[in-house]
């Protein structure tokens, strides 16, 4: 399945790049899928986007993908496939491509999946960090603090790294299948001790590699979510505070988490850097 995708995704490119129309020719060309209109939204919205590998495709590349994305009958499915993002960062991107569209047909195809995406951009708690996938997810015990409060999720192995961070997996397949695990935590280059829930399953292709990391979590109350990025940088959270009680090891958010484990939920907190 990931073969096909990777494969559709690499003709798309080859295409945008070897076209030998003029991109104005071939914007008036694509209006059998959708108007040139909603087509420079959506190119213009992917070539914008933080989001996965977006931020490398070139102004003809971004195009091919959106002409692809609009003749497809599910939107949100097919950004994901063609960007290789999370469901919700397709959601961010359709969104920002059609919030001020007059065609009401691209908006009412997003329209139902938009909702949740507005509904938490109106919540002040989805944006506890810099990691993506911050937004509110329930209530519960922050791994932290121990506080009963809503939590977001974080990433342990942030999601900006994991394009390193997957060729050090690759790298490490032969030796862990070998059980030299020795090697494999000097390949991999994250700390001490594996990550929790390593198997031989998670070397067998890219894809396995990436379920991991993102299955890879811990849930976080906003407060402490904060804390941890701004006492690190991404790079650092990855390779030497990957996990609770790596995290806890720090000094500075240890103190932070005793202090706010006192704390009533709901109470302002004031994550001052140390």
């Amino acid at each position: 399945m990931h073969r096909t995708k990777t494969n559709k995704k690499s003709e798309v490119l080859k295409s945008t790049c070897t076209s030998e129309y003029p991109k104005e020719e071939r914007l008036t060309a694509s209006s059998s899928a959708a108007s040139a209109a909603r087509l420079i939204q959506l190119s213009s919205a992917i070539q914008s986007s933080p989001f996965g590998n977006c931020y490398t495709y070139s102004e003809e590349e971004c195009i091919g993908i959106a002409e692809e994305i609009l003749e497809a009958d599910d939107f949100a499915a097919a950004t994901r496939e063609f960007l290789d993002v999370s469901s919700h960062e397709s959601r961010s991107i359709l969104k920002t491509a059609f919030s001020n569209a007059d065609d009401q047909d691209s908006q009412a195809s997003v329209s139902d999946e938009n909702n949740e995406v507005l509904e938490f951009d109106d919540d002040e708690d989805s944006n506890a960090s810099e990691d993506s996938a911050d937004a509110y997810i329930q209530e519960g015990e922050c791994e932290l603090c121990e506080r009963e409060m809503r939590l977001s999720q974080h990433h342990l192995i942030p999601k900006c790294t994991w394009k390193n961070i997957k060729q050090r997996f690759l790298s490490a397949a032969k030796p862990y299948r070998e059980s030299n695990f020795k090697e494999v935590r000097e390949i991999l280059d994250l700390g001490d001790t594996l990550p929790e829930g390593l198997s031989s399953r998670t070397f067998t292709s890219g894809v396995s590699i990436k379920l991991f990391l993102a299955s890879y979590t811990a849930n976080l109350c906003r407060a402490c979510h904060s804390c941890v990025h701004s006492n690190h940088s991404n790079k650092e959270l990855a390779e030497r505070y990957n996990s609770i009680e790596q995290l806890l090891a720090d000094e500075r958010i240890r103190k932070f988490c005793k202090w706010q484990s006192k704390q009533k939920p709901g109470k302002p907190s004031f994550n001052k850097k140390r």
